[in-house]
């Protein structure tokens, strides 16, 4: 018999008037809670991340959105990939040093970039640049760049 408990998680949604007969769902940011006849079920949900102290502003998320590349004129070979929704404004904090990821390998040179209907296709984009797969991408990228250039 499952027990019932009177707190519930901020955010939650009910899937039924009584909780013997039918199933309740609750998402609570980190994990969805399945109560059924007989069991509770306890399920990791993922969250969306957008990764760094730099959330994204949600009003940005329906502006275009761009995946950038920068490299570094002082280390070899070494390529940072970004997303934002300005990108002038952002390379310039990148070489002002007002971004930890990047501080050490000043100064970078914007390379190339993506434009994207808004900022969450062009957080996926980003996010898939640093998986293995598009890593390699990412390098195709540049060699096609470095034979372009001369």
């Amino acid at each position: 018999m499952v027990r019932q408990r009177s707190w519930k998680p901020p955010g939650y949604a009910l899937g039924g008037s009584n909780p013997s007969s039918s199933a309740i769902l609750i998402l609570n940011f980190k994990f969805l809670i399945i109560v059924g006849r007989r069991q509770v079920a306890r399920h990791r949900v993922l969250v969306p991340a957008f990764g760094g102290s730099n959330p994204p502003d949600p009003a940005n998320f329906f502006m275009n959105g761009y995946v950038y590349f920068l490299k570094s004129l002082k280390k070899d070979n070494w390529v940072y990939v970004g997303s934002t929704v300005d990108i002038k404004k952002r390379s310039k904090e990148h070489n002002a040093g007002k971004c930890k990821s990047t501080k050490g390998y000043r100064p970078l040179e914007l390379i190339y970039f993506e434009k994207f209907e808004n900022l969450k296709e062009a957080r996926e984009r980003e996010r898939y640049f640093k998986t293995g797969i598009g890593f390699d991408e990412k390098y195709k990228i540049i060699q096609k760049l470095n034979k372009e250039i001369p």
